[in-house]
């Protein structure tokens, strides 16, 4: 799976429309299969902390604090990857 570049791919979108306001899908699937990538940050979990009687993880990315009942491989709030380098 790759991550493309949204915002790359909406610019890209409007040169593909031809006169009469049709987009062939053949177009679309190259315009797709040759978005630009973005690289997903890379963040670990801190130490579980409890507040309140609720288990907390801080990311190292963004510093934000999230309730998570088990641990993800991405953060809720930046996506940054938490897997690791090996992964």
């Amino acid at each position: 799976m790759r991550i493309i570049d949204a915002d790359a791919l909406k610019e890209s979108l409007f040169d593909l429309v031809a006169p009469s306001g049709i987009i062939y899908a053949s177009d679309m699937e190259s315009l797709i299969d040759n978005a630009p990538t973005i690289e997903r940050p890379q963040g670990e979990w801190l130490e579980p902390f409890e507040y309140r009687g609720k288990t907390y993880h801080k990311c190292t990315h963004c510093h934000i604090s999230s309730e998570l009942i088990l641990i993800d491989n991405f953060c809720p709030n930046c996506g940054a990857d938490m897997r690791g380098e090996e992964e």
